[in-house]
């Protein structure tokens, strides 16, 4: 039963499989010729392994602007990731979150089948990092009993994977301008509390991040990955001049493997950066043009009117102005927050 457990585990954590099967089924059950049921289940699963390639990506060229700040500014800390809290937490609470993670989706399609919440989490990998928090958490108060523990915590995660997409359902028909998908991530809350203080600051009929004109003389910015790219070179560049001066150039040098010519190492992290989010909508595109066709069929047959519950680069293509607004105010934010906590 355990290794049942955990192959079904080891499919489902992997977003790719996981809206790979959905996309399957969904195909299946509206009786789509074989050779459409394995392009679209295909093109799916390889357009979720082309985004998380993409983020890879991402994640490789932002890891040294981190090292920067911390010597050219002095910020000390951890470096929160989710992946390392779910292989630690695995160790002791492996079997537990194994159950719960299964029985979570098994909870949400419930919910989706019988109550007005017509949601269907897919983004895989949150359902992992839920289930682990929820039994870690659970744990302090409901070590003693297992079975209490695996029912609390598999209602809980299912629950927020039916709660979280309802709640931000209104804001994302707002955004994409349809009722194709909605957000299937559990920072939900913030995003939702943006869209409610975005009915305060402006008007949404007359201004919009998309309608910004850029001078003619940077007309190069008018595309969204070039002015990724150069924001992020600036934003290279202020930390490792703020590092040369703090520690010298050798440090510096060290965090590019002791290459001395840091800055060109800026100019290319920076465009790779760029290049990641370039391969992350690539695979969004992937993903939207078979999972939401293939959907249809899958909710009409097995959970009539749902709708399946994406992660937020799902919505870079709708507003790419704003990917880079946002990213930018969000990196404001959060060294406004550390001066704060510090």
């Amino acid at each position: 039963m355990q290794v049942v457990l955990n192959v079904i585990t080891q499919l489902l954590s992997k977003a790719s499989i996981l809206v790979g099967i959905i996309a399957l089924i969904g195909l299946l059950a509206q009786r789509k010729p074989l050779a459409n049921v394995v392009s679209g289940t295909l093109k799916t699963i390889i357009g979720f392994i082309v985004l998380g390639g993409g983020a890879g990506i991402v994640i490789g060229a932002i890891t040294p602007l981190g090292s920067l700040l911390q010597q050219g500014f002095g910020l000390q800390g951890a470096l929160p990731v989710n992946e390392v809290f779910t292989a630690l937490a695995q160790k002791n609470y492996g079997q537990q979150i194994a159950i719960v993670f299964a029985l979570a989706f098994i909870v949400n399609l419930l919910i989706a089948r019988f109550t007005p919440w017509k949601f269907v989490f897919l983004t895989g990998h949150h359902i992992l990092f839920m289930a682990t928090l929820t039994v870690g958490m659970l744990s302090l108060f409901l070590g003693g009993s297992p079975v209490v523990l695996i029912i609390v915590a598999a209602l809980f995660t299912g629950f927020s994977m039916a709660f979280f997409p309802w709640l931000s359902a209104p804001f994302m028909e707002k955004v994409i301008g349809s009722q194709d998908f909605v957000m299937g991530h559990f920072g939900t809350t913030t995003y939702v509390l943006s869209g409610f203080m975005g009915r305060f600051v402006g008007d949404p009929e007359k201004e919009s991040t998309e309608d910004i004109r850029f001078p003619d003389w940077i007309g190069f910015m008018k595309e969204p990955l070039i002015a990724m790219g150069v924001v992020m070179f600036l934003i290279y560049l202020i930390a490792g001049i703020a590092g040369m001066a703090r520690v010298g150039t050798a440090e510096v040098a060290k965090i590019f493997g002791n290459s001395d010519y840091w800055w060109l190492n800026c100019f290319l992290q920076a465009l790779t950066f760029a290049g990641g989010i370039g391969v992350i909508l690539l695979g969004v595109r992937m993903i939207l043009a078979e999972v939401v066709p293939a959907f249809r069929g899958f909710a009409e047959k097995i959970v009539p009117e749902a709708r399946p519950a994406l992660d937020c680069p799902t919505v870079f293509p709708f507003a790419q102005n704003a990917v880079l607004a946002g990213y930018i105010s969000s990196i404001i934010g959060g060294i406004l927050a550390m001066m704060l906590l510090m």
